[in-house]
């Protein structure tokens, strides 16, 4: 896939800090379908905890029942969602970006000097 069509931009300092934007109509469409399931099993999470809270149960059956597996799923979902929209992105070196706007600053200055 080349740059121009990817869907999102992924602006890179190092291998763990990152972050991830839609870059057009494509980007924002995919991300709000991602979104969709995660909305379900909220609703779900309240509907089933509200099931369980009626019916009398312990805070810590509800805990293990629903809220555990819910955790774990949406960190699941998470990871699954930041590696596809990454293999999606361009990736853009914050640090490089950085360095050229502080050169371009430098050189503005030393201009406004002479």
């Amino acid at each position: 896939m080349r740059d121009e069509d990817k869907p999102f931009i992924c602006y890179q300092q190092n291998k763990y800090l990152f972050q991830i934007t839609p870059r057009n109509t494509a980007g924002w469409r995919a991300m709000g379908l991602w979104m969709l399931p995660f909305v379900a099993a909220t609703a779900a999470l309240v509907a089933a905890t509200a099931k369980l809270d009626a019916s009398g149960a312990s805070a810590a059956t509800i805990n293990l029942a629903v809220v555990l597996p819910f955790l774990v799923g949406t960190a699941i979902w998470c990871i699954a969602m930041i590696r596809w929209m990454k293999a999606r992105s361009q990736i853009v070196d914050a640090k490089a970006v950085a360095k050229f706007q502080q050169e371009q600053e430098r050189q503005a200055k030393k201009r406004g000097r002479l």
